[in-house]
């Protein structure tokens, strides 16, 4: 379980906003962009699990962010030192249950861990893991194209949500779609804008790995 850090909301940098947005039915900002995937694509075509490899990427991506590490939980505010992933995974009766899985950087280590987890859920129909408040929600539509989703949630839920669709080419690259959604209490336009620049970035880094 990853350490979190009690937020002064009489000293927040963000009080202002926190305080409209929570008294929002809906404060959730949501965006989609596209992005060149290509080098994963080549990375995945050699070593499988594209799956894992993508909440890899959103989970690096996603703490080198502080706003999405904020939560709001049991009417508090908590900046975490680092958050997981929590994906959807399949099941057996074509159904879907979640995972957790805590930050680890070490993209052996954590595409092991995944593999682990999504076995068991398929298998079992059963969650995986725990600290849902410590992780960054994650899915994916792989049937469709999507330019925009509205996810189900609540308005004092502040665990933000990074879903992709199906990927598709472009001459010889291979693009895919991002959807982010966040509370708008902690994280705005310019705080996703980032989260785009380092999930390039991110990516990016694969061209690397062989």
């Amino acid at each position: 379980m990853s350490e979190k850090i009690l937020i002064d909301l009489e000293t927040f940098d963000r009080k202002d906003r926190f305080v409209h947005f929570m008294e929002n039915d809906n404060p959730f900002v949501s965006v989609t962009f596209e992005m060149d995937i290509s080098p994963i694509i080549k990375y995945t075509n050699k070593h499988k699990n594209f799956y894992g490899v993508v909440n890899y990427i959103v989970m690096k991506a996603t703490n080198s962010i502080k706003e999405f590490r904020y939560r709001f939980e049991d009417e508090k505010i908590y900046l975490y030192e680092n958050v997981g992933v929590g994906p959807t995974f399949a099941t057996a009766n074509d159904g879907f249950v979640f995972g957790t899985f805590v930050y680890e950087p070490n993209l052996e280590n954590f595409l092991a861990e995944f593999k682990k987890g999504s076995d068991f859920c398929y298998k079992n129909s059963k969650d995986y893991g725990s600290d849902e408040q410590g992780t960054i929600w994650t899915s994916c539509i792989p049937w469709l194209t999507v330019t925009s989703i509205n996810v189900p949630t609540t308005k004092k839920n502040t665990i933000p949500q990074v879903i992709w669709d199906k990927f598709y080419k472009k001459g010889r690259k291979t693009f895919m779609h991002f959807i982010i959604a966040a509370h708008h209490s902690f994280v705005d336009g310019r705080q996703i804008a980032e989260l785009a620049s380092s999930l390039k970035n991110e990516i990016n880094t694969f061209k690397k790995i062989k």
